[in-house]
């Protein structure tokens, strides 16, 4: 019979990057917290939200009125 594989429970291992409060939790929350949420990056983020949003309307009113163009 084949042994059962194991998996280590906890918090994975710290490659270097000290210990702070920074460097706490996992990618994805590491991700939104120092890239979407960070306030010195929520001018740059809000731009791409305007112009997603801008360019999603343009679309949907060319869809909805095509004899204007």
């Amino acid at each position: 019979m084949a042994p059962s594989p194991q998996f280590i429970v906890g918090s994975p291992i710290n490659r270097g990057q000290g210990s702070g409060s920074s460097n706490s939790g996992n990618f994805f929350t590491r991700f939104l917290r120092d890239e979407i949420f960070a306030p010195e990056k929520r001018q740059g983020n809000l731009d791409i939200i305007v112009s997603v949003g801008v360019f999603a309307a343009t679309i949907a009113f060319l869809q909805n009125y095509p004899d204007l163009v």
